[in-house]
């Protein structure tokens, strides 16, 4: 990044995609962002899903705040990316949680991040 150069909150997560095995929008974002949940607050945190620990780096942390979870919740027969798609007006872009994954996904941090 240049001095005076503005992030792009796509760019960056597909930058992480290439990091981090498994990387996805899940939960609680993946819902909102295809339409499912309203009413969220602006500066909600981003929910983040991987196949492996990792840390978010610093820098993304600051411009996007986001939680990051490394929690496997399907059979790994399944295929990889089981209910993973890109968004519809961004073909090319990072992949985020049909909206059933997501719900499940949400689900599955009931009590941990998440309030009934």
């Amino acid at each position: 990044m240049y001095p005076n150069d503005t992030l792009r909150r796509e760019d960056c997560l597909k930058f992480l995609s290439r990091q981090v095995t498994g990387f996805h929008v899940g939960g609680k974002t993946a819902l909102a962002w295809r339409g499912v949940l309203h009413n969220l607050p602006a500066r909600e945190s981003l929910s983040l899903w991987g196949g492996g620990k990792t840390r978010l780096p610093e820098w993304f942390q600051k411009r996007f705040p986001s939680r990051y979870t490394a929690r496997n919740l399907f059979s790994s027969r399944l295929p990889k990316r089981f209910g993973l798609q890109p968004l519809p007006e961004t073909p090319d872009g990072v992949l985020v949680s049909v909206p059933e994954r997501g719900l499940l996904e949400m689900l599955s941090e009931v009590r941990l991040q998440q309030g009934i």
